[in-house]
């Protein structure tokens, strides 16, 4: 269906994008939630690879769960994560290096909605 369509441009467009960046819009968009984590999976090893950068975006709180249980277990001190949120009117960004990634985890705490 949609999804595997869906995943399937992903992990092409990262072979297109090799020693360069590639945006993802809604990385979420149509995939199973019982596929997170294979995907989070295939786009660590396959960027790192490639040396792609992946910038995606997303506001589902299953995929950032996946994509913190992915990063765990694959321990790659290059990757951050950016929560975008509205605080007095103005756009504010939080970055989560990969040892505040994993404290968040280990309290129990989502990173999605919880600073703004």
């Amino acid at each position: 269906g949609d999804g595997l369509q869906h995943f399937i441009s992903i992990v092409c467009a990262m072979f297109k994008c090799e020693n360069g960046y590639l945006f993802i819009d809604k990385i979420d968009n149509s995939i199973h939630y019982t596929q997170l984590d294979k995907i989070w999976k295939i786009i660590f090893e396959v960027s790192k690879k490639l040396r792609c950068q992946i910038f995606a975006t997303t506001n589902s709180k299953d995929m950032i769960e996946s994509f913190t249980k992915t990063l765990i277990k694959h321990k790659d001190k290059k990757v951050s994560f950016i929560e975008l949120g509205l605080k007095d009117n103005e756009v504010k960004a939080l970055v989560y290096d990969h040892d505040m990634i994993v404290y968040e985890a280990e309290q129990n705490n989502f990173l999605i909605g919880n600073s703004f």
